[in-house]
């Protein structure tokens, strides 16, 4: 079979930015350790379809590889993120791709906002250099209507993320919500790499959370990300609620968690709650029922509120790692899942599953098309068309 001239740069620059070392390149492949070295030294030459499985191997457009030399690649978001007593890490390709993957998405759905007259209810605001933090997130909570009367109408945390997700989708926020890349439950998205990101956009103002996180986690990342909607500053953030992080000196990055913080566990309410802290375990424990957000939210909070130790905060942040870390193993190797008729709408909400599906059936947009924004094939979006 006749061989293919590629540039052994760009094999090299394809694998270290898929994060793979060579010898689980071969192994995918598969191919021989020593023949794939050879690609990457220029001894040897893969075929035509050992190339093509190269590029599905490494999550790489297939004409990248017969460039002359790699591409610049730019970050497609500013990046925030934060990492514990570490420096900020590259974008991996599952971050890279899903972030290029809800931006077409974002564009047909704006596209289809303009058309049709449809624009969200609020702006993003400008931050007064003597606002506080706790004006800001009372102005926020007020403009959603996700205060104390909204909050204590929900008797569970998974109630409470819907409806305060469904509180920003009517103001026209674009809530997107998954644990993977695109539709591929095999290419799972890494928490400690991200939890979210944000899209400032006067049309369409869009979140993206990584549902990979615990419940309670999310429900913070979507306050963070809301924050940084409201203030008209894009970005990809994994906001620590470490105080030792000493990655964490971003002052956007801070202001967004000190207002996420206040939004969602308000430090008036929390001291009228908890009282004389005697165990923060049993404290929190209270509390969060109270709040639906997660036990280390609400400890941190406790923390900055001066009503626990850092001793006693750390001694709970490290069990609560642990436990999180337990819980997150006993979901390994599960590969199943609900169907796609749930899974869409749950991702991408429902509104924008509705629009999409809407603009097929009316021949406004091409059926491939719109399959391919929704991730699913043309016989399951048409029966998406049947169900919603």
């Amino acid at each position: 079979m006749s061989k293919v001239k590629v540039q052994p740069e760009l094999i090299k620059w394809a694998r270290v930015r898929a994060a793979l070392d060579e010898q689980e390149v071969a192994e995918k492949v598969p191919v021989d350790l020593e023949r794939y070295l050879g690609w990457e030294q220029g001894d040897k030459q893969p075929t035509f379809n050992q190339l093509l499985k190269l590029s599905h191997v490494l999550h790489v457009p297939f004409g990248y590889l017969f460039l002359e030399n790699p591409p610049e690649e730019e970050l497609p978001l500013p990046d925030f993120r934060t990492k514990e007593d570490m420096p900020p890490r590259s974008i991996s390709v599952d971050l890279r791709e899903t972030i290029y993957d809800i931006q077409r998405k974002h564009d047909w759905y704006k596209q289809f906002r303009i058309d049709n007259g449809i624009v969200p209810s609020f702006s993003s605001q400008k931050i007064q250099a003597d606002g506080s933090v706790r004006d800001i997130a009372k102005s926020i909570s007020d403009f959603f209507d996700i205060g104390l009367k909204f909050r204590t109408s929900f008797s569970y945390q998974d109630e409470y993320l819907n409806g305060f997700s469904s509180k920003l989708e009517t103001a026209g926020v674009w809530i997107v919500k998954s644990s993977y890349v695109r539709s591929n439950n095999r290419r799972p998205l890494d928490v400690d790499e991200f939890r979210g990101f944000a899209i400032s956009d006067e049309i369409l103002p869009t979140i993206f959370v990584n549902s990979a996180d615990a419940k309670g986690a999310q429900l913070f990342t979507l306050a963070h990300e809301l924050v940084h909607i409201w203030i008209g500053e894009s970005g990809i953030s994994n906001p620590s609620l470490n105080p030792e992080s000493s990655m964490t000196d971003s002052r956007l990055e801070k202001l967004c968690n000190a207002i996420a913080a206040e939004i969602l566990v308000p430090e008036e309410e929390l001291r009228d709650l908890s009282g004389k802290v005697v165990d923060i375990f049993s404290t929190v424990n209270n509390l969060r029922r109270h709040f639906h957000v997660s036990p280390i939210v609400i400890a941190r909070r406790l923390l900055d509120c001066g009503l626990v130790s850092r001793n006693e905060f750390f001694v709970f942040y490290a069990s609560e790692k642990e436990r999180w870390k337990q819980a997150k193993d006993k979901l390994k190797g599960n590969d199943g899942g609900p169907s796609p008729y749930k899974t869409v709408p749950s991702r991408y909400g429902k509104v924008f599953t509705k629009c999409i599906v809407n603009s097929a059936v009316s021949g406004e947009t091409l059926l491939q098309s719109a399959s391919r924004l929704l991730g699913c094939s043309v016989p399951t979006m048409m029966q998406l068309a049947s169900r919603l």
